[in-house]
Parts: structure tokens; C-alpha cells; sequence
């Protein structure tokens, strides 16, 4: 069964006219593809949450992006993927053959938001993490980064980080320790719930904006 929090990150309904497999499931920690494997199909997220990896040549792994419900990855490159994209949370997916998404793409219309709204937030990843690591300050960074996370879960109501600390810290370029006390810091303050398995609950990311700027 999956988890709660991976149905909370789940796509809105598709188009009719999208060609699509039927659902799969991936669990917690599987890999979905590999970089530099060759690249044959696009894939939707339907539910859940996946890591962007890359790794360099000694090894070093850095964490890029997040992707959740409703964005579609796996962009070639030179005919391969880009980057390693792992299963935060269990992961409902469905997937296009590249073949017919390059079909899609040459008869859409110049920027038609239907075919490119949702690829737009791999083709933005790298953006939004420099604006993300410019901001001064650990707190401003994750005020800034969960309220970014609301922003693309569309609500202000109150949500569940799917990604554990450990992730958030790789990908702001932060140490988990400092991580875990800004966080703790937040949780005093009463904007954000931590429950028993280190899950951080956002209890009004409205009240997030002003700690941006801090």
C-alpha cells in the first residue's frame, strides 16, 4: 500500500489525448533510472517523490532536484539520462516511449502549457537550487526551500516534507547538523510538527515567507 505522504504528491488528472503505460509502482529507495543509461522512455510521476542524483567521477554524489506528482522526467541527453532518479517515497508512475513524446513536442503549439507545464520543473531544477543556495543564512534557506515546496504543491494548507533531512541538507548544500537545528529552531517557534519517524510537518507555509528574508 503506499504511504499517505506519497498520495499527497500526486499528479492532477491527465489529458485524454496523452499516451501513456499503465501504472507502475515503485517502492521507497528504488532506483527508477540510472544516468547515463540510454534513455527510451519519459516518465510521469503519479504519486510520491523521487531524488535527482548525479555523481562525479570520484564518486561524489550530489543531490540536484525533487520531483512529485505530476512532473514527467527522463529527458534525454546525447540519447541518455541526465541524472539517477530514486524513490524517496513509494512512487506511482506511468511512462511514454521518447519516440512519441518528440512526436508530441513537434506538433504542440510554441510553448503550450498543456505539453510543456509539466517537464518544466526538470528543466528548471537547476535554476531553482542556485536561487535557493544565493539566500544567506541555513534558516533562510529552508524557510525558503519548503515554502518553494508549497508553492509547487499549489496550497497553503499545511503538507509533509516527503524528502528526510539528510536529503534536504545535500541538496542546500548544508550539514545535516545544521539542518537539524534550523529545523528544531522552527519547530519552537510553532511553524512546523516533527513526528515520531523525524517527518516535518508544515503547519502554514504562509507564515514561512517572512522567515525568507531573515
Amino acid at each position: 500500500m503506499l504511504l499517505e505522504k506519497s498520495r499527497q504528491f500526486a499528479a492532477p488528472s491527465k489529458s485524454r489525448c496523452e499516451p501513456a503505460s499503465s501504472h507502475a509502482l515503485l517502492h521507497s529507495g528504488q532506483t527508477l533510472f540510472w544516468e547515463g543509461d540510454d534513455a527510451s522512455k519519459i516518465f510521469r510521476i503519479e504519486a510520491g517523490a523521487i531524488r535527482a542524483v548525479i555523481y562525479g567521477e570520484d564518486g561524489e554524489r550530489q543531490l540536484i532536484g525533487f520531483f512529485m506528482g505530476g512532473n514527467e522526467i527522463g529527458m534525454p541527453s546525447h540519447g541518455c539520462y541526465q541524472y539517477t532518479a530514486e524513490a524517496i517515497t513509494d512512487v506511482v508512475y506511468s511512462t511514454v516511449p521518447v519516440e512519441s513524446w518528440s512526436d508530441r513536442l513537434r506538433s504542440a503549439r510554441a510553448l503550450d502549457k498543456e505539453v510543456f507545464g509539466a517537464l518544466e520543473c526538470e528543466l528548471d531544477s537547476c535554476r531553482v537550487r542556485s536561487q535557493l543556495l544565493s539566500r544567506q543564512g541555513a534558516l533562510t534557506r529552508i524557510c525558503a526551500f519548503l515554502s518553494g515546496l508549497c508553492q509547487r504543491l499549489g496550497s497553503d494548507e499545511a503538507f509533509t516534507v516527503p524528502m528526510p533531512q539528510i536529503d534536504i541538507a545535500a541538496y542546500l548544500a548544508l550539514t545535516p547538523e545544521t539542518v537539524c537545528r534550523a529545523i528544531r529552531k522552527l519547530k519552537d517557534i510553532g511553524m512546523i510538527e516533527i513526528d515520531r519517524h523525524d517527518h516535518i510537518r508544515v503547519k502554514d507555509a504562509r507564515a514561512l515567507v517572512p522567515m525568507m528574508t531573515h
